[in-house]
């Protein structure tokens, strides 16, 4: 599954409590957020789309960055439903 990253609107943003992240690190909070809601995550790891950049400062706008979460099948339902309260309709695809 994926997910767009955004300025400021990803589901597992209060967990980050640095101003400067590895890679590395940002995947590991990644990885707890989702452990913490009872998700089996097997990877996580990202990569740039250049064509998903959207240039403007609102904290929902997409950085091009992309997350790819590789996990069970038996679990994309429950990652589905994670982000579908967030009012700028972001979603895990």
């Amino acid at each position: 599954m994926r997910w767009d990253i955004t300025g400021c609107a990803n589901p597992w943003d209060e967990f980050i409590q640095s101003d400067s992240l590895t890679t590395n690190e940002y995947h590991q909070i990644i990885f707890d957020y989702l452990s913490i809601h009872d998700i089996d995550v097997k990877q996580v790891t990202s990569y740039h789309d250049s064509s998903k950049v959207e240039l403007c400062y609102a904290c929902h706008c997409k950085t091009g960055d992309v997350i790819l979460i590789t996990l069970s099948n038996n679990d994309k339902s429950k990652l589905k439903c994670l982000a579908k309260s967030n009012q700028f309709d972001l979603e895990f695809y």
